[in-house]
């Protein structure tokens, strides 16, 4: 099985990053450990602009291309990974050092030093790399990434809120105040969030960082709140989405009609600002409030780029 995956194209600073983490967008990486379980070769082609920590995704696959960036050139990889031509072969070497965490420090070791590379005729096997990316205990922010795979990305939590009392969410299902949390399915197990008001008292879900954020370069930016979701009761679900530092202009927020299946939802950072949102200092990513009845799934928050050039405050 060949997988090809990697970053999504990016312009100027939409693409810088904090930390080196590698966060699939649309590709289930899973799939690579399920294929090698199975005892079927896994040959992963990585498309990236920089250097990533991808452990989990070398150690699922049985041989590792760092593709770069290839254009349009694409071509001359499927010439190698086939070996259309006998005399064909992988020869270049990393001009970069590959990191072994997601950290970015002067003090990281390597994965793979500088000039590191294989051919054909190479008989290396490596041993199985340490998943921990270094991330978990860190005040290092995601690369806008805020819930993946089933989980919040370091530094941001879940919290569900209750008049002024604050409920972290450490297991699931659980419940609080008239909000209850589980887990759902969206692209695999397990990958998304449950969440249903039983009350109409105007508790709500959040996603938030015990620090502030200064997210007003990514509103200038076009940078726009990205999610999927659904309703899962008969007719479509009416939320309100924010953002917010604590509790300030937390009431500053817009309606989405969420529908009955899983799509994408996309809202401008520069909506919120309008609302009144001081964007350089938010410590609440994400914040959805409903009325009693409202049922919806949440998977994958993140920023991405706006795809399209048009802000967009509705969600589509």
């Amino acid at each position: 099985m060949i997988a090809v995956y990697g970053e999504d194209p990016y312009a100027e600073f939409q693409g810088d990053r904090e930390n080196l983490d590698f966060v699939p967008n649309g590709f289930d990486v899973n799939k690579l450990g399920i294929y090698k379980n199975k005892g079927i070769p896994v040959v992963s082609v990585f498309l990236s602009g920089r250097p990533m920590w991808t452990n989990p995704e070398i150690n699922n696959s049985d041989a590792f291309i760092a593709a770069w960036l290839p254009g349009s050139e694409g071509g001359g990889i499927s010439d190698l990974l086939f070996q259309r031509d006998p005399s064909y072969d992988f020869k270049g070497r990393l001009s970069f050092t590959w990191p072994a965490s997601a950290l970015v420090s002067e003090n990281n070791e390597a994965l793979f030093k500088f000039g590191y590379g294989l051919n054909y005729a190479s008989k290396d096997n490596l041993d199985v790399f340490p998943e921990k990316s270094g991330l978990e205990n860190s005040d290092v922010s995601s690369t806008g990434q805020f819930f993946n795979k089933g989980a919040s990305v370091a530094p941001w939590g879940l919290r569900l809120i209750s008049g002024d009392l604050v409920k972290q969410i450490a297991s699931f299902p659980t419940s609080y105040g008239g909000l209850i949390i589980s887990k759902t399915d969206h692209m695999a197990q397990e990958d998304g969030l449950r969440i249903k008001w039983t009350k109409s008292d105007g508790d709500y879900f959040r996603i938030s960082s015990a620090k502030s954020n200064d997210m007003s370069r990514q509103s200038n930016g076009a940078m726009e709140l990205t999610f999927n979701a659904k309703s899962f009761t008969d007719s479509d679900a009416i939320v309100q989405i924010g953002q917010c530092y604590n509790s300030t202009n937390c009431d500053n927020t817009l309606d989405i009609n969420i529908s009955g299946n899983w799509k994408e939802y996309r809202i401008s950072l520069s909506c919120f600002e309008k609302l009144g949102v001081d964007m350089t200092n938010i410590t609440s990513a994400l914040l959805i409030k409903g009325e009693k009845g409202v049922d919806i799934g949440l998977s994958d928050v993140r920023l991405e780029s706006d795809i399209d050039a048009k802000p967009g405050c509705d969600g589509n």
